[in-house]
C-alpha cells in the first residue's frame, strides 16, 4: 500500500503530520482495539484520511476481528 508521507491540509495549505494512535472501533456489536492512521492539521486540530489510509484502517479492524475468532465475511 502506498501511503503518502506528505500531505497538505485542505483547510490551511500547511503540511500535516501522519499520525498513528490507539483507538476503538465497533463492528458487529463488539468493540475492537486498533491503531488508527490519519493526518493531523496542527493549526485546526482536524484529522484527515486518504482512501489508502481508510483501507489500512479497515485492514487493522479486520485483523483484530479475525484474531478474536470472528469472520469479516458474514460467516460464523
Amino acid at each position: 500500500m502506498d501511503i503518502k508521507l506528505d500531505m497538505k491540509s485542505p483547510l490551511t495549505g500547511k503540511e500535516m503530520k501522519l499520525m498513528s494512535e490507539p483507538s476503538t472501533l465497533d463492528y458487529k456489536g463488539k468493540t475492537y482495539n486498533v491503531i488508527h492512521h490519519h493526518y493531523l492539521c496542527e493549526l485546526t486540530n482536524e484529522q484527515f484520511t486518504t482512501s489508502e489510509l481508510d483501507e489500512q484502517n479497515l485492514q487493522e479492524l479486520y485483523k483484530q476481528v479475525e484474531v478474536n475468532g470472528e469472520s469479516t465475511d458474514g460467516r460464523q
